[in-house]
């Protein structure tokens, strides 16, 4: 095997362990359920915008996916499939189809106000584009009403034409409600990676919020270059955070432990603390 393809194996192998490191980190990982993000969706008897509508569903509303349909859809430049679906509605379960676009991507569900009632976080797209960088939504949701929302760019899976063959970068996301408070807020993360293309972007946001309202504190889509790894470590100390944004390049070594095989690209920490109402950059 060569140097170079030896080198790819590599820079994957240490992608996925960056990964598998945000995974592992001491806070919850989103619902494995699946939420309506839509504000107030139509639940449809057939795989068709067209199809009579059989109930509404409000956004947050917990369904359980029965199959995906080769039924596909393009609304505001997303395009998904139709999903059949079912859902309990005022203790009656039904049945039905709606379209992908307004199923939640991620979802956490918690008590972030301490009124011993849940509140739940939605990540969803909102808005597409002719490339991978679409407008998403955070939504703050609590009795089907949205309570706070925050936009922000996301990367999602993408598939473009080369000459005669049409090709798909498949993305990464994960959403995490972190074991850390201040003040009575609660921070949830995002990264966004894309693992064996170590020259996309790496999207990471951090976000706070009381159960009363979401606020992006700090985001990093900076370009990692070809063969690069970025790292993003948080640390709380106390009204403040701490994010370090690490970028290096491994060419060599017997891990990527060995420091002789590492060389760094980028090594700052950003700084921020609580103002009384948010948190801000010092």
């Amino acid at each position: 095997m060569n140097s170079k393809k030896m080198m790819k194996i590599i820079l994957i192998s240490v992608l996925l362990l960056v990964i598998t490191a945000y995974a592992e980190d001491a806070g919850a990982e989103s619902s494995s359920d699946n939420y309506v993000f839509g504000d107030v969706v139509n639940l449809r008897s057939e795989p068709s915008i067209d199809a009579e509508p059989i109930a509404r569903l409000k956004i947050g509303t917990k369904i359980e996916i029965i199959s995906e349909t080769e039924v596909i859809y393009t609304q505001n430049k997303l395009s998904y499939n139709w999903f059949k679906i079912k859902a309990d509605i005022d203790g009656k379960e039904v049945s039905g189809y709606i379209w992908g676009g307004l199923i939640a991507r991620k979802a956490i569900v918690d008590d972030f106000d301490g009124d011993q009632s849940d509140e739940i976080l939605l990540l969803g797209i909102a808005n597409g584009s002719d490339y991978s960088t679409k407008t998403a939504e955070m939504r703050l949701v609590k009795d089907g009403k949205i309570k706070s929302s925050v936009k922000l760019d996301l990367v999602d899976d993408y598939t473009y034409q080369f000459g005669n063959n049409k090709n798909t970068i498949r993305y990464f996301v994960s959403m995490q409600l972190l074991p850390n408070e201040i003040n009575s807020f609660s921070f949830i993360r995002i990264d966004v990676e894309a693992p064996i293309f170590g020259y996309f972007p790496n999207y990471f946001y951090l976000f706070a919020t009381n159960g009363k309202t979401i606020s992006l504190i700090a985001s990093d889509d900076s370009y990692c270059g070809e063969s690069t790894v970025k790292e993003i470590k948080l640390s709380f100390k106390k009204s403040s955070i701490y994010i370090r944004s690490y970028k290096y390049s491994y060419f060599g070594g017997e891990s990527p432990e060995d420091k002789a095989g590492i060389e760094v690209k980028e090594d700052q920490t950003r700084k921020y603390k609580f103002n009384g109402r948010t948190f801000v950059e010092e």
